[in-house]
């Protein structure tokens, strides 16, 4: 596995792409360049991350999120053996500050594995009725990942996670495994 940190912040954190004693951790500085906005340099990060990977697989991850290595596992073993699945995702749990008690949740509860999602048919996968699983963090064939992120960010508009969600099912047979893989 290689970690490829995207960083769009103006000072580097660190001095190189390699990290000291971490060689799969690959360091990457994308400041902002003139008068880009964030989410322009959002945008762009996300369309060169997309070609760094050159593993089998990819997934983004944010600085405050992070993977279960039991669901990684699980979707990893899937993916290895069902040639039929290029996209999978699992329950996603939430740390709620919100209540007196802070407690964690799950999350985008309402998805629901269906066949239609894994259908063949690209037409079926997007006329399907039943809330489908977003694969923005999930884990997905690394050409077809390629493919994700520079339609979805190729122009830099607000709603590009929305965007992300269509483009998603138009290019991925997605499955949902029940366990919880992405913490928030």
């Amino acid at each position: 596995m290689t970690v490829h940190i995207v960083d769009g912040s103006a000072t580097p954190w660190f001095s190189g792409e390699q990290l000291k004693d971490l060689p799969r951790v690959i360091y990457h500085h994308f400041p902002r360049i003139g008068n880009e906005e964030l989410w322009g340099n959002f945008c762009r990060r996300m369309r060169e991350a997309s070609l760094l990977p050159v593993t089998r697989y990819s997934a983004l991850c944010a600085d405050d999120d992070a993977f279960t290595v039991s669901g990684l596992l699980a979707i990893l073993t899937t993916l290895e053996n069902d040639q039929t699945v290029d996209a999978m995702v699992g329950r996603n749990a939430s740390y709620d500050r919100t209540e007196s008690v802070p407690t964690w949740r799950v999350i985008f509860s309402e998805f629901r594995n269906s066949k239609e999602f894994r259908s063949e048919d690209v037409s079926v996968r997007l006329h399907n009725p039943h809330f489908a699983p977003w694969i923005y963090y999930g884990i997905v064939r690394t050409d077809l990942w390629r493919q994700l992120l520079q339609i979805s960010f190729r122009y830099e508009i607000r709603h590009t996670e929305r965007l992300m969600s269509i483009v998603d099912k138009a290019l991925c047979r997605i499955q949902l495994v029940e366990r919880i893989v992405w913490l928030r």
